[in-house]
This record gives C-alpha cells, structure tokens and sequence, in this order.
C-alpha cells in the first residue's frame, strides 16, 4: 500500500510505503507507483491538494503466478528489449517535443495501424442493433518498454464500441519515442471512427481513417 499527497496540478509531492512486504517489493512498487499520471483533486470544483491516508492509499498487488501467466499470454516475454539509453526521469514528454516519434509494431502483414485495426476489430451487436457511429478517442502512454499505461478514455461511443476500441489497443506493442538520443515516454492520442456497418456482411468497421497517432 503506497501513501501519497498530490499537489493541485496533480503532480505528487510525497510518496511512501504504509505497509511493507519487503525492501525489494517496496522498491518495486514505488517504481510503478511513480508512472502513473494523476488528476487534481477537486472540491467544490476547484482543483486542491490531496493526501492518501492509510484508508485510502493506492494498493499494488504482487503475484508471481499472475505475472508470468500475464507475461505469457500477452507477449511480454518476446518485446524487442532493451530501448538503450533510457530516460531515467520518468518525463512525459508530448510528439512535438520528441525528435523520433513512437512507431507501432506489426506483423509485416500490416502496412499501418489502420490496416491493424480495421482487421481486429468487429463492431458490437449492440451497435449495430441500434446504430451507433461515432469516434471513440484515447489517451494513452508509451512507455520506454514499448508497452502502453495511463489509459484514459477521452471520448467515448455506446453500444460496446468504447470497450471494442481498448480491448485492441491496450496490447499493442510499440518502439518508444526518442528524445536527445534516449527512449522516453510519450503520451499520444489513438482514435478509432466507428461507421454502420449495416450493409457489410461481416460487420466490420468500414472506414478507420481518423486510427492512430
């Protein structure tokens, strides 16, 4: 259980172990506790300082079993490691202060991440039962593993589109973005335009220009 007090911009200010499990855990879980990208509190809709007390800290469960199942079944064995040099900051940097941009990666079946999406993705029964169009947005970040976190919904689409959209994203895979010759992490926006697909057969999403970075 990690302790913490955010300033009103979000940013934290403290961070701290209220319940130990061992040095090497603790160390490990304030190291994933530091890339997670907060919001202000808020009270009577102005953004205040906040301090997690021991009822209300941020818990970060270890499970080796969990974890190598995980690691299995999503791939993370096999990432193209490692991203050297590493930004050891923790930084977010945005795509215009970057001097590489993040580079999805894909089979070499698939020209784009358009190309990608529009393959995985099946619109949902629910809408197309009830046509549902529109753009689900995201707002992610690209970690220096090439893997995503901070997974914001920014805008979303009913009818099971929203939960279609991150159930392909949020495993892909990614080459960082690279700044002053080191891999950092990158916040972007990913977007995925959903269109009736009433007159395809298949019910795929039929145009996904607006998809990628």
């Amino acid at each position: 259980m990690v302790g913490y007090s955010l300033d009103e911009k979000g940013n934290i200010e403290e961070r701290h172990i209220l319940e130990s499990v061992s040095s090497l855990v603790d160390s490990s879980a304030l190291r994933l506790f530091d890339l997670i990208l907060w919001q202000a509190a808020e009270k009577y809709g102005k953004a205040v300082k906040y301090s997690a007390s021991k009822n209300t800290g941020f818990p970060i469960k270890f499970n080796i079993r969990k974890y190598n199942k995980l690691v299995k079944k999503r791939g993370y064995d096999h990432l193209p490691q490692p991203f050297s040099p590493i930004d050891p900051s923790n930084k977010v940097y945005t795509k215009t202060q970057l001097d590489k941009l993040p580079t999805v990666i894909l089979d070499s079946s698939f020209a784009t991440l358009n190309d990608y999406i529009y393959s995985q993705i099946t619109y949902p029964e629910e809408a197309v039962k009830y046509n549902v169009t529109g753009i689900v947005r995201l707002s992610v970040v690209i970690e220096t593993s090439g893997l995503l976190s901070n997974l914001i919904v920014k805008e979303t689409v009913g009818g099971g589109c929203t939960e279609e959209t991150i159930h392909i994203i949020k495993d892909l895979k990614w080459i960082p973005g690279i700044k002053d010759g080191m891999a950092v992490r990158t916040q972007c926006e990913l977007s995925v335009k959903f269109e009736n697909p009433a007159h395809l057969k298949n019910k795929h999403i039929p145009n996904q220009q607006n998809s990628g970075i």
